[in-house]
Order: structure tokens, then sequence, then C-alpha cells
């Protein structure tokens, strides 16, 4: 026997709590969306379909917000799960989104690869010719190439950028401008033009709501500027 909430009540409290996940994922409110996002598993767990919750797609949200607040493990199990439950039921778009996430935990460099390629392989599988879902699947390829690339110097890179420009993903984009940040330092010591990119690509970043590209760029530069001495600036920066 179920617990003393009724099926409708379920699929109303699990609304609620999607939504408040939802707000404060948007808000970066990490802990809370986890909290949020949790209870509305657990009406999932009692009530089954009857809460409307779709356990792989709120597992990715779950996952993403324990990598954003430094919890590996968690979120490595948890992606890992959301990706087993996608696989099961063949939907190769919501595996590869969940591909996307788990990508962006450090690990051997094999492993990553084979992890997008399997992602890459399932989405080129889906027959989608609904023009929005094709633009959503364009960007997930275009993040699944990009994550296992080497930035500026191979085809996956040059394919995901391709894709950005024909869509205006702005955060892929980005990486454009953050290579270039890179090159002007590396190749020519340029660091007052390199930072100067690091903050347009900063803010290409920050505008696509890609917390973690703008926070990654500015901590690269900021390393850039302790290389040669500049403390101050590169403390700011970093």
């Amino acid at each position: 026997m179920r617990g003393m909430t009724s099926e409708s009540d379920a699929k109303e409290q699990a609304a609620r709590h999607l939504a408040a996940g939802d707000a404060a994922y948007a808000a970066t409110l990490w802990d809370e969306a986890v909290s949020a996002y949790e209870a509305a598993l657990a009406l999932a767990s009692e009530h089954g379909e009857a809460a409307g919750v779709d356990e792989a797609a709120v597992l990715v949200r779950v996952g993403a917000c324990c990598w954003s607040m430094s919890q590996a493990r968690t979120a490595w199990r948890t992606l890992r799960q959301a990706m087993a439950l996608y696989r099961d039921r063949g939907d190769g778009a919501g595996f590869a989104r969940a591909t996307v996430e788990v990508l962006r935990i450090w690990g051997p460099w094999e492993r990553q690869l084979s992890m997008a390629n399997e992602a890459l392989d399932m989405l080129a599988a889906v027959d989608e010719r609904d023009a929005v879902t094709q633009r959503e699947q364009a960007y997930v390829r275009a993040r699944l190439l990009m994550a296992t690339s080497w930035r500026g110097r191979d085809e996956r890179w040059e394919e995901a950028i391709r894709i950005g420009e024909a869509h205006g993903f702005g955060d892929i984009l980005a990486s454009r401008v953050e290579n270039a940040s890179w090159m002007a330092y590396r190749t020519r010591g340029d660091l007052a033009e390199s930072i100067r990119l690091a903050d347009e690509a900063f803010d290409a970043y920050a505008a696509a709501g890609a917390h973690e590209g703008a926070c990654q760029v500015l901590r690269g530069i900021g390393f850039s500027a302790f290389e040669i001495g500049a403390l101050d600036r590169g403390a700011d920066l970093a």
C-alpha cells in the first residue's frame, strides 16, 4: 500500500518540487536545487509514473548540480545512473545530454572519448524532424565534440565551431575567443591582449549561462599572469 498522498496530489507536489528545483538551478543555488529535485524523486519512487517525474532527466540535473559543488563521486554516480536509464529506454538524445554533463567531470582521456563517441553514435541514430529539437540536438553534438577536442587544433573543434556559427550558440563560439586569448599569451607573450580576449570570452560565456566556462577562462588567464610575476593582477582574475 502506498503512502497517504494520493496520486493526483503526488503529481501536483512533484511539479512544485521540480519548478522549485529549476528556479534554484537557474539561480545557481545548487544545494537548494538538489533538495527540491530529490523531493520530486522521492515522490516518483513512491508513486511511480503517476508522479509525472522523468527520473533520468531529474538525475541529470542533480548530477550537474553535484559537480558544480565539487561533489565528484556523487555527480559521477548520479549521471551514470541517468545514462543507464536513457540507454535502457533507447533514448539517444537523453543519453547524449547526460553524457555532456558527465564529461564535465575530469577523467582519463580515453574514457572521456569513449563515452562521447557512444553518445554521438546514439544521437546520430535519432530520427527527429522537428526544427526546435534538431537545434537542441545540434547543440548537444557541439558540446560533445568540444568536450573531447584539442581546441583550435582538430576536426572535432572545427566542427563544433561550425555548428556554433550555424545556430548562434554563444558558449560554443566563446571557446574560439578563449582559444585566441590563450594563443595571444602562449605564442606572442601579449598578456594585455590575452586579458582583453579573456574578458570578451567571459562575457560571452556568462551571457549564455555557461558558468563553468566563464570561471575557467578567468582562472586560466589569472594563472598566466602569475607566471610572469603579475601577482596582483593574477589574483584579481583567478
